[in-house]
């Protein structure tokens, strides 16, 4: 293990696999650590190729240092499968960040590791994906962060995540549902608006199946918070279609809260 820096307590864990994919999400979330005070904490599961285990840490390395000067970083390799060595790397982080690969390849390789991470891991898991990933080329960035609300239990959860999430990034905050009762929607973000009275918040509800509507409401956000479908216990949480829609084709990062927190 290289440790490099002095770090704090508090951690984000990204999955470091060589990909293209891999460094757009190692950059994200070393600009995460640096926005949470953080240290990132990049781990590599072996494979075949275990001698290159080294120089793709230390290609990460550098994607995060240049992502995000200063930041603290720590960087391990690990034996096993990836979901569960990430998800036990999970214990005690805030955060837990991943890519998305984009080329073509079955559905079930796309999303094991991510869905696996994402419905058991004892923090929130964000996949990096899509235009929404990259800062701004230049000015402020005033993409809003989404809420993907629907009627499962998760949702009230992934909402109180999606206004921390605006609160600390200064930004706006959008909850979206398919539907057409706004003004129930409404109604749910009168707490969160006085816990978080900076946040300018809005409710839009647009009629239409819940995947499409809220992977329409990505294409010009910073991120979206979705909840999973149901709590299940030591068996993870289950994440229902519309979030595993999202996993696959988001324009932004998705951030998956199981409420465990």
């Amino acid at each position: 293990m290289r440790i490099v820096g002095t770090y704090p307590r508090a951690e984000v864990v990204a999955g470091v696999d060589g990909s293209g994919a891999s460094l757009a999400a190692v950059r994200w979330a070393a600009r995460e650590a640096r926005r949470r005070d953080a240290v990132l904490h990049l781990v590599h599961v072996r494979d075949a190729r275990a001698g290159e285990a080294g120089m793709l840490l230390s290609h990460a390395e550098c994607a995060a240092r240049e992502a995000a000067p200063g930041v603290p970083v720590r960087a391990r390799t690990a034996a096993g499968d990836p979901a569960d060595v990430l998800v036990r790397a999970a214990a005690g982080a805030e955060l837990v960040v991943l890519g998305h690969h984009a080329e073509p390849r079955p559905v079930e390789l796309l999303t094991s590791v991510g869905q696996h991470v994402a419905s058991h891991a004892p923090c929130p898991v964000a996949v990096v994906r899509g235009a929404g990933a990259r800062p701004p080329v230049c000015g402020e960035d005033r993409r809003p962060v989404v809420a993907g609300l629907d009627d499962s239990p998760g949702a009230a959860r992934a909402l109180g995540l999606a206004f921390e999430e605006a609160d600390a990034a200064g930004c706006h905050l959008v909850a979206v549902r398919a539907g057409t009762a706004a003004a129930g929607l409404a109604a749910l973000l009168e707490p969160w608006r006085e816990k978080y009275p900076d946040v300018q918040a809005i409710a839009v509800a647009r009629p239409g199946p819940t995947a499409r509507v809220l992977t329409e409401s990505t294409h010009a956000a910073r991120l979206i918070v979705v909840g999973p479908s149901r709590l299940g216990g030591l068996a993870g949480a289950v994440l229902g279609s519309a979030a595993l829609h999202l996993l696959r084709h988001a324009d932004c990062p998705v951030l998956v809260d199981r409420g465990t927190r």
